[in-house]
């Protein structure tokens, strides 16, 4: 890259002051340009010019692989005023091996600029061109990378023979000018955007995709290693991940009577695959293996079973050898696993998969198996594949379909507290608790933690003061939803606050898993509330010997769209009680609504400031 020893255009003051109000950094320019050659080969060349207003380092990463060669990597530095500080020296680029902590092998790697720099602000310069013959997977462009990123200049260029068709998808296309051209056999297509402005971070948004610009990319026709391929539609998607990993079925005969041995005494299909799917539990375990292609092509199931490990793909592959030996169809599933999955259109067929698990069709219903886990209970994907879309690869090809969908039942919690309160206001407490579906994940660790540390967690996550935690608990209950049972026995000191002749008493916030932070009292964005919940307390107060209830709050009960929060106290001779309900339904929501969902969130916390007024008799 040429780069000029003074660019007064970068001067920070050239910078329109509408993008430097809540900034961390500013996008001056950014420049990729996807040329692609053939169907089984493109360039891609990038060019980014960015000020970091207020740290002073910052990394670059440019991943590669066997499919992919890194041309050229350039980077410099300049100050405020656009004069060049110094170049990054070759030495200063480092290239790594794309080591994730559990992978065997791997041929992924990646080049490092790390940038240090003791002035801010500061601009850095950076270009480099690669060449991939995965034309699968073209690069995706996000004009804006980061809530507190503003962008000056952003532009995506793709040029392809006119032989060649493109798909794309635009996310956010109001903010996105696009230009299309074709000349001399040669296709283009443009997309810019100019002045975005930074954005404030908002609880409950929505995914990226559907806060920032981006493009995403795919081709009709590619070749990848000498495998043809179709995106034109889902089916000829799928029907290429089929052939890709097709013949690669085939187990021991000493494994196949094993799986025999363990069904043939067995009358139902979920008896069956329940066991063969313990059983991999118990002899196999995750490790990343990609080389080259096996970035998506499985290893073979005999790969698995002589070795004892594999990757998603390969452990998938291998659960469904396995279950076509006791005569079950099973069906190698592709999905997007993580907290935001981008969206599947059946308009724009594309491989934005990270994750393989199998779908056992049973029915009207289906079994999913996540294969990766040995302690993830069966059929059950967790927060981490359901309630999303997903492509089924079968002999016919690729076939859109919903993981399994958990409701607000399947993500429930409830808290039952024995109090016995002391007449100074100290307390023991005994918590029974359940924690069922989603709600179990966190409770799921704390099986496999010692005591020390399990006592750790809790003084983390209780809202108590002063406690002490005598004993804590855990067991599985291993029912069909996952469940996990909680006791803790606590000595506390004032639980309840002592003035004169009066105690007073506030509740516990039991609602350790429910994030209720909003600060804003503007919003901008939809809301997104991925999954619902439902959280029960059931709490018991032993009224010490010569007090009585001088005050007891009132009963509430309030609903809206977004759900309930309903609590009641009830005082029986020597007794308190406080039954509290919360529901929060899963939705995407309008952010005219906000006041609502602020309103919910209002009643629910409200309900843990109520106070009781006990007051001693002592007549």
């Amino acid at each position: 890259m040429y780069a000029q020893k003074s660019m007064p255009e970068l001067n920070i003051s050239r910078i329109p002051n509408s993008l430097l109000k809540t900034s961390t950094e500013v996008v001056r320019s950014e420049m990729g340009f996807v040329e692609i050659l053939s169907k089984s080969k493109f360039r891609f060349r990038y060019r980014k010019v960015i000020t970091i207003l207020n740290r002073k380092s910052t990394r670059v990463y440019i991943p590669y692989g066997e499919f992919t060669d890194i041309k050229s990597v350039s980077a410099f530095i300049y100050d405020s005023e656009g004069q060049q500080k110094r170049k990054i020296k070759n030495s200063d680029i480092v290239d790594r091996a794309s080591y994730d902590g559990f992978s065997i092998a791997s041929d992924g790697r990646y080049k490092a600029i790390s940038i240090n720099n003791p002035q801010v602000p500061f601009t850095l310069v950076y270009e480099y061109e690669i060449t991939s013959e995965n034309p699968l997977f073209l690069p995706d462009w996000w004009f804006q990378s980061d809530e507190n990123q503003a962008v000056e200049y952003s532009e995506f260029k793709v040029q392809l023979p006119a032989s060649l068709n493109l798909n794309f998808r635009v996310s956010r296309k109001k903010d996105v000018e696009m230009l299309h051209s074709e000349n001399e056999g040669i296709k283009e297509y443009t997309w810019t955007v100019k002045n975005m402005m930074p954005t404030d971070y908002e609880l409950l948004g929505p995914s990226p995709e559907a806060q920032f610009p981006t493009i995403y990319l795919s081709l009709s026709d590619f070749e990848i290693d000498g495998y043809k391929g179709s995106a034109s539609n889902w089916t000829d998607l799928g029907l290429f991940f089929y052939v890709l990993n097709d013949q690669r079925q085939s187990v021991s005969e000493k494994k196949q009577q094993e799986v025999l041995d363990l069904t043939s005494s067995l009358n139902s299909k979920e008896e069956k695959v329940a066991v063969i799917y313990n059983h991999l539990q118990e002899n196999t375990r995750y490790v990343s293996v990609q080389l080259g292609i096996g970035g998506w092509q499985t290893f073979p199931a005999n790969y698995v079973e002589e070795n004892g490990y594999g990757d998603c793909k390969a452990l998938s592959n291998y659960t469904r050898s396995l279950l076509q030996v006791a005569g079950i169809e099973s069906f190698y599933t592709l999905v997007e696993a993580g907290k935001y999955p981008k969206k599947l259109s059946k308009e724009f067929p594309n491989s934005y998969f990270n994750h393989a698990i199998l779908c056992v069709p049973n029915g009207s219903d289906s079994i999913w198996l996540e294969c990766t886990s040995q302690n993830q209970p069966f059929n059950y994907l967790g927060s981490f594949t359901s309630n999303r879309k997903a492509l089924l690869i079968t002999p016919q090809g690729g076939v859109l379909t919903n993981t399994q969908r958990l409701t607000k039942e399947d993500n429930t919690t409830i808290n039952n507290l024995r109090i016995n309160l002391q007449a100074n206001g100290d307390a023991e407490i005994s918590c029974h608790n359940s924690y069922i579906g989603l709600a179990s994940d966190k409770a799921f660790a704390q099986l496999r933690r010692s005591d020390r540390d399990r006592k750790e967690s809790i003084y983390k996550e209780f809202d108590f003061q002063d406690f002490e935690v005598i004993s804590c608990a855990y067991s599985d209950n291993k029912t069909k939803m996952p469940s996990i049972s909680e006791t803790i026995e606590i000595e506390m000191e004032k639980f309840g606050t002592k003035s004169g002749s009066r105690l007073y008493l506030n509740f516990p916030d039991l609602n350790r898993n429910l994030n209720l932070d909003l600060h804003s009292d503007e919003r901008n964005r939809d809301i997104e509330i991925r999954f619902g919940g439902i959280i029960k307390d059931s709490v018991l107060v032993k009224i010490p010997k010569g007090f009585i209830v001088e005050f007891l709050p009132k009963n509430q009960h309030f609903s809206n769209e977004f759900g309930i929060c309903e609590y009641k106290f009830i005082s029986e001779k020597d007794q308190l009680f406080l039954i509290k309900t919360i529901e929060w339904n899963s939705g995407t929501y309008p952010s005219k609504k906000y006041d609502e969902l602020k309103e919910l969130i209002y009643a629910i916390n409200n309900s843990s400031r109520e106070r009781i007024v006990l007051y001693e008799n002592i007549d």
